[in-house]
């Protein structure tokens, strides 16, 4: 949108970075075991219609749980998305359960330990992509071009909503999981 009036900028990578004893601090904190497989998946957003449907989580979870058994799965919760995160977590079979929100240190110390992270457009998936944690983003009805200018720089996904669909389907984020090496 600034192109006109600043030119051509550079888009370069972003980074974050996380102290160890963060790291040893959140996953003591929440039961996490250092280097085990875990997907963390955020069924938050910014206003309601920019969240991916609840009903569609459960079904990529199985996804997951088929590609790789035994990852542990956590839902991320946020104020304001408890019931939904919950939700999620009954209608989830397998190793899932429900963290709860965390301040930004421990969320990105929690986000280094991920081997995969999926979420609504949203600051944490901007997070995620800037500790290096390959990602899936779920992008519901937002402008035309969505900014998501990370899958060219590593293992990073975006979801659009189909036009005509009320939300993405859970075969096209399965597929984004699989690309970026998500449950493997």
């Amino acid at each position: 949108m600034l192109t006109p009036l600043l030119g051509r900028v550079e888009v370069r990578p972003t980074s974050l970075y996380v102290e160890e004893e963060e790291r040893q601090a959140v996953a003591e904190q929440l039961g996490i075991e250092l280097g085990a497989e875990l997907a963390l998946l955020h069924p938050g957003a910014t206003s309601a219609d920019r969240a991916w449907p609840v009903d569609r989580w459960p079904p990529l979870i199985a996804e997951l749980q088929n590609l790789s058994p035994g990852i542990m799965v956590r839902v991320i919760t946020q104020p304001g998305w408890e019931a939904a995160a919950q939700q999620i977590v009954e209608r989830a079979s397998g190793d899932v359960e429900r963290l709860p929100a965390l301040d930004l240190r421990p969320l990105m110390a929690l986000l280094t330990e991920a081997s995969l992270y999926i979420g609504n457009d949203g600051g944490i998936l901007h997070t995620a992509v800037a500790l290096r944690v390959p990602t899936v983003g779920i992008f519901g009805p937002t402008f035309e071009d969505v900014w998501f200018p990370y899958e060219d720089w590593g293992p990073y996904r975006a979801v659009k909503r189909p036009k005509k669909e009320a939300a993405a389907p859970v075969d096209k984020v399965a597929e984004a999981v699989r690309s970026v090496g998500g449950g493997q």
